[in-house]
């Protein structure tokens, strides 16, 4: 019911319902997880990645959380956070397109553009529709 309402952008419903189902059930790691995107879209950042440590130490090896918390801590510019999580995603899912693609991006940033670009056509390889400004700019730091 959580994720219906999710669908249709209706929040607190969503919230709520998700909160129902954590109190029916505390130990499924996905409500948890729902539970932190929902509180993410409402840019709740703190909360948000409580609730995904919750799901994480539920289900270490839980793909969806370890994904999302790696794209929050990507998004407050938290890189070396973000890539921890990212490697478990891909070492989860080693055709992981998102992650392959924002890891790119953080080497990018950090001045490793041979890497980024490993990283990059690996991304692309994946079946991710790559930013073409971000790769010609990536290919001229490898020249």
């Amino acid at each position: 019911l959580g994720n219906a309402f999710l669908r249709k952008e209706m929040l607190v419903e969503a919230e709520m319902s998700v909160k129902k189902a954590i109190k029916l059930a505390p130990e499924m790691a996905e409500a948890y997880n729902v539970l932190g995107f929902l509180l993410e879209k409402q840019e709740q950042f703190d909360k948000a990645r409580t609730m995904y440590f919750k799901a994480l130490q539920l289900k270490p090896e839980y793909l969806n959380a370890h994904l999302n918390l790696a794209n929050l801590y990507f998004r407050k510019t938290l890189h070396d956070k973000a890539a921890d999580h990212y490697k478990k995603v891909l070492e989860l899912d080693p055709k992981c397109g998102p992650a392959y693609n924002n890891m790119a991006v953080i080497l990018y940033y950090k001045g490793k553009y041979s890497l980024a670009w490993a990283y990059l056509i690996k991304a692309e390889k994946s079946g991710l529709r790559i930013h073409p400004g971000f790769k010609k700019e990536l290919s001229k730091k490898i020249r």
